[in-house]
């Protein structure tokens, strides 16, 4: 879907960043951040009980460090030492490193895997008859055994003077290690792939790359400040945030009333009995990002989202409904229909591209460079073909029919390379799909018509196949964003973010386990996946299993309306250049990212729509101080947030960030 940036110059006209090689501090720097934030998350949720800071693809949780090392850090260094000032190469890599391991702790991919494998026999109940319907379907090679307490424990702590039973866990944990460390290469070697089509041929916006080169561009004397803090109007941006958390921290002491600003503050707006409630809100640091964003984007979104809730009220209204089913599912199966041709139609668009990497890595042609890619063509098209292979066998091994586990790989995929392509579209930091690939697949199916084992083995899935994270692939298609034409090695830094990636994993499983046991039981951490996600999962296989699913009528039809629809919006983007309605926003009317974004999404467009209008695009580029000033003043009151949970309030914190 080819589009020029047409809000302003590119990341890389703007930020003039020299290229040079990965450096061993860098390095360094970056995998004791990824140690810090595999533990620092879920500390902060789990014990702390204070804000979320994981839900994002670049999530707070990570701005934090990082903003301290580019604003402190080396403000100090270029006072104290100019020679020892990490250079803006440097900062990419410690971001790169940081953006990957972020991707797993807690609710990134952690927090559902531990309590998948550690749910079924610590909540299994002669009530719930888990026991009688699928255990006889679990692999015992991919969930934690209960026979000796050991799960009761991890959900309650451990009894006086008992050890941790790490035996328990390290079976399941090598097993799904190997499939996770495989799906994240998969998801790499289609990101090779993809770059040059995207970034080079298509040009996306990839608007989160935008704010972090502008945040490591370096300043040309010894200023503490980097440059994009040198403007009075980042300070402007910088005070609201601050005083917005300032303010309503004074509460958590006294009542002085609050400024209803992030979660849990928002108003339901109801525009009729029939119709959904729309919520309205705002979200500081999803606002920073949007800004950024293409302005036919942001329209796009909105506009759809509202046609969705006119739609869901609409049919609620006529009485256009089906047993078993609802308006809102079929709105939802719309939205996947349309997200299914849109990915469709960008493999189509880059059938070009694609020739030439065939060309490259089959046929041996030399007149297709690959060369400023992590990998060869040769070795990503393999890297796809093996590491599928192995997936398949894996799942087959766990139980999931041959025909079903090529259809689920293929959803999956889908899934994944949309929302990479639609985060690096719009720019939007926290995205997820109403519903996930696994789950439309029984549906789509028919659950009567899958077996037993397989079902059982999908549910096992929701380790991995819940989709806001797509498994590092939007934060390995911004990696090559940033990275691009910036470092010399690329290929030395792929091998870097795959450690990155395998310490988050280890670090992650551990501390979640030692914490289970250790502290307060996972039980108690507070987290939906440890408390009502872990049991609706393994509810949904008995529910498969004893009352067949299947797409309703309505929901079929509005599936395919889905994929029209789309289609004819694809067509008109591309027959009319002015067109002002993306596509892109029609596959994501819908969801929980969505819904609580859509009046921040709103605001930002009206207010980028003003600027351009205003002053065009040189009003636009002197603005982005300020909601890079918001951005900044964001993380500071969180830590200010965070500090004064941990010293007034610990176990009992306060939520000011989140869906």
């Amino acid at each position: 879907m080819s589009r020029s940036n047409l809000d302003g110059p590119s990341s890389g006209e703007r930020n003039k960043i020299p290229i040079q090689r990965v450096t061993l501090r860098s390095i360094l720097i970056g995998l004791s951040l990824a140690v810090f934030i595999s533990v620092w998350i879920p500390y902060n949720i789990w014990i702390l009980k204070s804000s979320a800071m994981d839900f994002e693809h670049l999530s707070v949780g990570v701005m934090i460090p990082f903003l301290f090392i580019v604003i402190v850090v080396n403000g100090c260094l270029r006072r104290v030492s100019p020679a020892a000032v990490l250079t803006a190469s440097e900062l990419i890599v410690i971001i790169s490193i940081a953006m990957i391991a972020s991707t797993v702790p807690s609710a990134g991919l952690m927090g559902y895997f531990i309590a998948v494998i550690s749910t079924p026999y610590y909540f299994a109940s002669p009530e719930n008859q888990w026991a009688e319907v699928f255990f006889q379907y679990l692999p015992p090679w991919l969930v934690a055994d209960n026979s000796k307490h050991q799960m009761q424990w991890f959900y309650e702590g451990l009894p006086w003077r008992a050890s941790i039973p790490w035996r328990t866990w390290f079976t399941p944990l090598f097993w799904w290690g190997s499939f996770f460390m495989v799906l994240f290469f998969v998801g790499s070697c289609i990101m090779v792939i993809l770059r040059r089509q995207w970034i080079v041929h298509e040009k996306l916006a990839f608007p989160l790359s935008q704010v972090i080169l502008q945040i490591v561009e370096q300043p040309t004397d010894r200023s503490f400040l980097p440059p994009f803090m040198q403007s009075r109007l980042f300070w402007v941006g910088f005070g609201i945030p601050v005083c917005i958390i300032g303010w309503n921290a004074i509460n958590y002491f006294t009542p002085v009333g609050i400024i209803p600003v992030g979660p849990p503050n928002n108003t339901l707006l109801t525009i009729g009995y029939y119709f959904p409630t729309i919520n309205i809100k705002i979200n500081l640091y999803i606002l920073c990002f949007a800004f950024f964003s293409p302005v036919d984007i942001l329209f796009s979104i909105w506009l759809f989202h509202l046609l969705a809730i006119l739609e869901t009220g609409g049919m609620n209204a006529i009485g256009l409904v089906e047993t078993g089913t609802s308006p809102v599912a079929a709105v939802t199966s719309q939205e996947i229909g349309g997200l299914i041709i849109f990915v469709f139609w960008s493999v189509w668009m880059a059938r070009g591209h694609l020739r030439d990497v065939w060309r490259r890595a089959i046929l041996g042609s030399t007149e297709v460079d690959d060369s400023n890619e992590f990998f060869s063509y040769r070795a990503a098209v393999f890297g796809v073909v093996f590491g599928v292979t192995y997936m398949a066998c894996w799942l087959y091994a766990a139980g999931m029919d041959a025909g079903i586990l090529i259809l689920f790989l293929m959803l999956l995929f889908i899934f994944y390379i949309g929302v990479a392509r639609i985060v690096a579209e719009t720019g939007l930091v926290a995205l997820d799909l109403p519903l996930n690939s696994h789950e439309f697949l029984v549906r789509a199916i028919g659950s009567s018509r899958i077996s037993p084992s397989s079902l059982t083995t999908f549910g096992l899935t929701n380790t991995f196949a819940r989709n806001w994270k797509t498994f590092t692939m939007v934060t390995v298609s911004h990696i090559t964003k940033i990275g691009d034409q910036v470092w010399t090695d690329k290929r030395k830094m792929f091998g870097i973010i795959c450690l990155s990636f395998a310490l988050a994993l280890v670090v992650g499983a551990v501390y979640t386990i030692y914490t289970g046991y250790a502290t307060v039981g996972a039980y108690h951490f507070g987290q939906f996946a440890f408390t009502t996600g872990n049991i609706a999962f393994f509810e949904n296989i008995k529910i498969w299993i004893n009352n067949p699913k299947y797409l309703s009528t309505l929901e079929a039809v509005w599936f395919g309306l889905g994929g029209v629809v789309m289609s004819i919006l694809i067509s008109l983007k591309y027959w009319f250049p002015g067109w002002p309605i993306h596509p892109v926003g029609f596959t994501i009317a819908r969801g929980v990212a969505i819904d609580g974004a859509f009046f921040t999404i709103f605001l930002v467009w009206m207010i980028k729509a003003i600027v351009l209008r205003v002053g065009g695009i040189s009003m636009y580029k002197q603005t982005q101080p300020f909601f890079l000033g918001m951005l900044v003043g964001f993380a500071t009151g969180m830590v200010l947030n965070y500090t004064v949970d941990m010293i007034w309030f610990p176990g009992q914190g306060h939520r000011i960030h989140g869906w």
